[in-house]
């Protein structure tokens, strides 16, 4: 016999602040990759680096303004008050949105497969009246999800985490998922 389940889980946000701090420190795809001009984002942009951001000027225009993206130790005075000038990091107040995400996934979450030994195989073995061998797998295979580098369910803080119920929907400290095998006999006497 052969059986599998399916986790589907629809709607919901979730704040990744993993998402926020590699952002901040350069390390993930988007402020460590490459621009449409195919120049690394951590370039100068008179060296044709830097990043884009999607959006729209106060004329509404597209924007066309590359950011400098070099210097993760840059810092501007803002209200009389020192800040980072890393562009991806919610140090500036207006990306926090930037890292929020439709929390749903599709997961093939155990496959099990069956194989119960035919009874002449059993004649031999006087005690035994059946017996089954089952392999299964868990956590198989992200099907979908909108959240990047990590598993949806990981890291997710859930009613009392952080002390309020108000941090449903945040993720933090996310580890890496793993994939369980399982071996299993059921002997029938």
């Amino acid at each position: 016999s052969l059986s599998f389940l399916i986790d589907w889980k629809q709607g919901g946000s979730v704040y990744s602040l993993d998402q926020d701090y590699g952002a901040s420190g350069g390390l993930t795809t988007h402020s460590g990759g490459y621009n449409k001009n195919g120049v690394g984002v951590r370039a100068l942009p008179s060296q044709g680096g830097g990043y884009l951001f999607e959006g729209v000027t106060a004329d509404g225009k597209p924007n066309t303004v590359m950011v400098d993206a070099s210097d993760i130790n840059g810092s501007v005075q803002v209200g009389g008050k020192t800040r980072t000038q890393y562009p991806w990091s919610s140090l500036h107040y207006e990306a926090q949105r930037t890292y929020v995400y439709d929390a749903s996934y599709i997961k093939l979450r155990e496959v099990n497969f069956t194989w119960s030994v035919p009874a002449q195989a059993l004649k031999g073995i006087s005690f035994c009246k059946g017996l089954d061998l089952s392999l299964t797998g868990r956590n198989l295979w992200i099907i979908h999800k909108n959240l990047p580098d990590a598993d949806p369910e990981q890291g997710v803080a859930t009613q009392g985490s952080y002390g309020a119920n108000g941090s449903m929907g945040f993720q933090s400290g996310a580890y890496p998922i793993f994939r369980t095998f399982g071996f299993h006999v059921k002997v029938k006497f």
